[in-house]
């Protein structure tokens, strides 16, 4: 898997948005780890997000729980960002996996 990351990275193909900095801040220990996070994903191209992609998480969150699957609205949220920004999700998250099986989300697999 470390090989994959490094090529993506490599080849300058690694977006990510806000909530990903926000879902790793919150689990830092220092101030200094978050200071850290910021360096390391600045130079990564980052995906805005739009209201409508709030709204696209929530129904999506909702066919999710209809067919039998509870995802949580930050995962809908980003899989509503990258197939609205045309990306691939990247995760070895089962939720992923999950709304790939279902909807539109390009999943990265290894």
């Amino acid at each position: 898997m470390g090989q994959a990351v490094d090529s993506l990275l490599e080849n300058g193909r690694v977006a990510t948005a806000a909530l990903v900095l926000a879902e790793l801040a919150q689990g830092a220990r220092s101030e200094k780890e978050i200071s850290q996070l910021r360096k390391y994903l600045q130079p990564l191209y980052w995906i805005e997000g739009l209201d409508r992609h709030w709204e696209e998480a929530g129904e999506l969150s909702f066919r999710m729980r209809q067919k039998g699957k509870t995802v949580n609205l930050t995962d809908c949220y980003l899989a509503r960002l990258a197939a609205g920004s045309e990306a691939t999700i990247f995760s070895l998250d089962k939720h992923f996996r999950w709304i790939a099986d279902l909807e539109n989300c390009p999943l990265f697999a290894i």
